[in-house]
């Protein structure tokens, strides 16, 4: 039950924070700031890389309160980015960096396009479907055994999907 409630938590934050980006948008188009909406998409989206960039570096001597550690851990993991352990770790964490500005930039767009809610019901499908998609052989990755589990959350999630979707359209 405990990863039950973190995954859950983790949802919930999520949703949070699309529903804040939502509401930075409406703020932005009611004070009618003359701007282009890609350029508001890459201020929000950087701001928010900034903050949570700060965030970090001001917790990280918090959960680890050792100087000498917090060497060691930052050493450590600047060996792992040059490649010292394994070669392909300066391109796998550059094609991730490059994958999550892409990611948070469409999630923002489509917030500033649809609704928080559309971004939301859109992370939940994904969540099977990643699961499913972890299934198949995939370069550089242990190939997950197959759950039908996967299969029945995927099938669950677009229904409620639609049902949403059907009930908004009836209602707008």
């Amino acid at each position: 039950w405990n990863d039950v409630l973190q995954c859950t938590g983790a949802y919930s934050l999520l949703a949070m924070g699309v529903t804040l980006k939502d509401l930075v948008f409406k703020q932005s188009q009611a004070a009618e700031v003359q701007l282009p909406q890609e350029l508001i998409i890459l201020t929000v989206c950087a701001t928010c890389a900034a903050v949570q960039f700060s965030v970090q570096l001001l917790a990280f001597p918090l959960l680890v309160p050792e100087v000498d550690e917090r060497r060691r851990l930052i050493s450590a993991g600047w060996r792992c980015l040059q490649g010292a352990a394994a070669p392909a770790a300066p391109w796998i964490a550059l094609t991730y960096w490059v994958c999550n500005v892409v990611f948070s930039l469409t999630t923002l767009r489509l917030v500033r396009k649809a609704s928080a809610a559309t971004v939301v019901l859109a992370n939940v499908a994904a969540l099977p479907l990643s699961a499913l998609v972890f299934c198949c052989p995939l370069p550089l990755l242990q190939r997950q055994p197959f759950q039908w589990s996967f299969a029945v959350s995927l099938i669950l999630v677009v229904v409620g999907n639609l049902l949403y979707g059907a009930t908004s359209w009836r209602n707008s």
